[in-house]
């Protein structure tokens, strides 16, 4: 992995750790969530909803809820200060059943004050663009992230902050 380019709150970022607020695509430390992939790649067709984050402003109490109200498990990354969360069935490839999506839980900060959701993409730069045309904002420009793939973050019309997927293409 290579370094990363900002740093949420006082969280240090190390050359060569994941960014803090993106921690939960790496299946080789967690094992519950892995890089999207998209339709030009054999997985999930461009523009679906592909992953979830909640911030909380207690994790305990936040990870109890979820746990308790829907049964979903969670895996905290303390080294990473983030939670992933499956909401079903997961394997190697993500969730093992249709209908599942899975995320991830961090502490709340000036940026993430509310659910996002992530959609995955074909193209962020062209996404952004488009973004833009239409009337939203990019907040946090594509980020690379090793060999899994992109990110970005964006605010709708509305003021609603989502993020978006560029899967990395899959090597051999």
């Amino acid at each position: 992995m290579t370094a990363y380019l900002m740093n949420r709150g006082s969280l240090p970022i190390r050359k060569g750790s994941p960014p803090p607020w993106w921690r939960h695509r790496l299946i080789e430390r967690c094992g519950a969530v892995v890089p999207f992939q998209n339709s030009r790649r054999g997985g999930v067709v461009s523009g679906r909803v592909v992953h979830f984050e909640i911030p909380f402003d207690d994790g305990d109490r936040a990870k109890a809820f979820y746990e308790r109200a829907f049964g979903w498990a969670t895996m905290p990354m303390p080294e990473m200060s983030y939670t992933t969360v499956s909401t079903g069935p997961t394997g190697e490839q993500g969730p093992s059943e249709p209908g599942y999506v899975n995320g991830g839980m961090m502490a709340r900060s000036e940026l993430f004050q509310g659910p996002i959701i992530t959609v995955d993409v074909d193209d962020i730069d062209a996404s952004l663009a488009k973004v833009e045309e239409l009337g939203g904002a990019t907040v946090l420009p594509r980020q690379d992230l090793g060999q899994m793939g992109s990110i970005a973050y964006f605010t709708d019309p509305e003021g609603n902050l989502m993020g978006l997927w560029q899967s990395a293409p899959q090597v051999g």
